[in-house]
């Protein structure tokens, strides 16, 4: 049994030993239950109030689960969660070509994305969801694999069949997530051998393995170049991506405005949960408020007291085991995910929310574990 806001409890002998991030976790965790619970006493709820108060919730217990899992339960969570991650995208994939899923739902294949020239294509889904989701974890699945010790062959199959998946759902932010990610693991490994050693060291395998990968991808890039810049990929990340007159980006950049003059309305404690997000617009509440920005949903509902916790669990997290090589996959999906929340509702899924707080987990992992 897993106690909360300590350890389990056969591995500390039924002792209570909890870090200093527990402790804030936990007064973090306590602050949104209780600011949800006075929610509900006060009556300022809506339809969507209970579930966007839960999924900010019960995310955070998998904090709890990461922290207490050494090296080797890690890699077996994270192999699998590529396994199953690869199989889901394989299938979405393939349904797109055969059709073999019922037409209706989630895999109806109905979810287009605009790539210039008048012209939209169905963006690649799977059996997690549509191509948001998918493109999601898809990117989580590559961040999960690097430094994963496992066989190399599966390893760059997972790899390749997963960055496919991310790249042609189409998901401007999952591809920043996962391009932000990777280079702030490249960041954090050289800063730390340049800390450490005084130069970063690399394997002369691994140099050339780098090698003989990168110099055919660019032969095939020069060779394709033109297909490549008229491709619908390229389109849509790069031509459309970057263009602030696109529609979303546009309309985002209105939503952080309104968003910035709500919280101004009730800085400390915010207005309360279920009004931001996609459960108010799905349910269909009157003047809900779309911000597009998990950061700033968070400050509407929470208040800067809910943030600020939220703020400086991801600092020291990060901060505490920075010269660990072992978290800098870890401390680039956080970062990624981070940066993704400022322009997109990414962490209001709970299934999300969960792969985020697994890695602040992962970041806090308890030294008693052998």
């Amino acid at each position: 049994m897993m106690l909360f806001g300590t350890v389990t409890l056969y591995k500390q002998k039924y002792r209570i030993d909890a870090s200093r991030m527990d402790l804030l976790v936990t007064i973090y965790f306590m602050y949104v239950f209780l600011r949800g619970i006075f929610q509900h006493i006060n009556g300022v709820t809506i339809i969507g109030t209970t579930t966007a108060w839960l999924q900010s919730l019960i995310p955070i217990f998998s904090y709890f689960i990461a922290s207490d899992l050494n090296k080797k339960e890690k890699k077996t969570v994270e192999t699998l969660f590529a396994l199953f991650s690869f199989i889901s995208v394989t299938v979405g994939m393939l349904n797109i070509k055969f059709h073999f899923l019922p037409a209706v739902g989630t895999f109806a294949g109905k979810l287009y994305a605009y790539v210039g020239n008048n012209t939209f294509v169905v963006r690649g889904y799977s059996l997690a969801g549509i191509a948001l989701i998918t493109g999601f974890i898809s990117g989580f699945s590559m961040c999960c694999l690097i430094d994963l010790d496992i066989n190399i062959k599966r390893k760059a199959v997972l790899f390749v069949v997963n960055l496919a998946g991310c790249l042609y759902s189409l998901s401007r932010g999952a591809l920043a997530f996962v391009v932000i990610a990777i280079l702030s693991y490249l960041i954090f490994r050289c800063l730390n051998g340049l800390c450490l050693n005084g130069h970063y060291k690399i394997s002369k395998k691994k140099a050339l393995c780098i090698v003989l990968i990168t110099i055919p991808l660019l032969i095939v890039a020069i060779v394709n170049l033109d297909k490549i810049t008229n491709s619908a990929i390229f389109n849509r990340f790069i031509k459309i991506g970057l263009s602030q007159s696109e529609g979303s980006n546009n309309i985002r950049t209105e939503y952080q405005k309104i968003a910035l003059s709500v919280i101004s309305k009730a800085p400390i404690v915010g207005i309360g949960y279920g009004f931001t997000g996609y459960q108010a617009i799905n349910a269909g509440i009157e003047n809900t408020i779309n911000t597009e920005s998990y950061i700033l949903s968070l400050g509407i509902s929470s208040g800067l007291i809910g943030l600020l916790l939220f703020i400086l669990i991801a600092f020291f997290s990060i901060f505490k085991s920075r010269k660990d090589e072992k978290n800098m996959k870890y401390i680039g999906a956080v970062i990624g995910m981070l940066a993704w929340s400022v322009m997109y509702i990414l962490l209001d899924s709970d299934l999300i929310g969960l792969f985020y707080w697994y890695c602040i987990g992962a970041l806090n992992e308890r030294k008693h574990n052998e």
